[in-house]
């Protein structure tokens, strides 16, 4: 076993689908890069983790709740299942990846997918390298890589196999993520 993780933020049909809820923009471009990642990362025996927004229908930060966002990833619903196109790459991989929820407290939001049971997943691999990839670049994927850097694991964010809701934000993820120390890497460099 390496000491290196790979983990894949919210790819489910509300943000990766065109007709989700959430969608954004490009999210099917992520999709080649994510196999060859997912295919190394079998390979070399990494850990794989996948989050995945996991929301009550009155989450308070859905729009017909009063909070910004279109109702989105709610939990038994379509929108909050993990997408079809990832769902056939792990299955072509054989590989049975741990999936860490969020968001479920419907009074708290909830971008990062470092919890309690994603720390003990990667603690009992002894893992030092984490790889951060999904949707959105500008919320969930750099709340997550910041998680993790703040937890003393090596991060890097995969830019090919990421997508962002605004591209206004991506200077201020950048910085962010420059603050902590996390890197941006292109596959070619994993």
């Amino acid at each position: 076993m390496t000491n290196r993780a790979l983990i894949i933020v919210d790819v489910q049909n509300d943000f990766a689908a065109k007709n989700g809820a959430l969608a954004v923009s490009s999210a099917e471009d992520i999709y080649a890069p994510l196999e060859r990642l997912l295919k190394r990362a079998k390979q070399e025996d990494w850990t794989i983790i996948l989050t995945k927004d996991n929301h009550p229908a009155n989450h308070s930060s859905f729009k017909s709740n009063g909070g910004v966002w279109p109702d989105h990833c709610v939990q038994n619903t379509w929108g909050n299942e993990i997408s079809s196109e990832l769902q056939a790459i792990l299955l072509n991989l054989s590989i049975n990846a741990d999936i860490i929820t969020k968001g479920e407290n419907s009074d708290v939001e909830e971008y990062s997918g470092v919890n309690a049971r994603m720390k003990k997943i990667l603690d009992d691999n002894n893992i030092l390298e984490v790889y951060v990839c999904g949707l959105a670049t500008d919320y969930c994927v750099i709340s997550t890589a910041e998680d993790l850097a703040n937890e003393n694991f090596f991060t890097y964010i995969v830019i090919d196999g990421c997508r962002h809701v605004f591209d206004s934000n991506f200077y201020d993820v950048i910085y962010r993520a420059a603050e902590r120390g996390i890197e941006f890497i292109t596959l070619k460099n994993v």
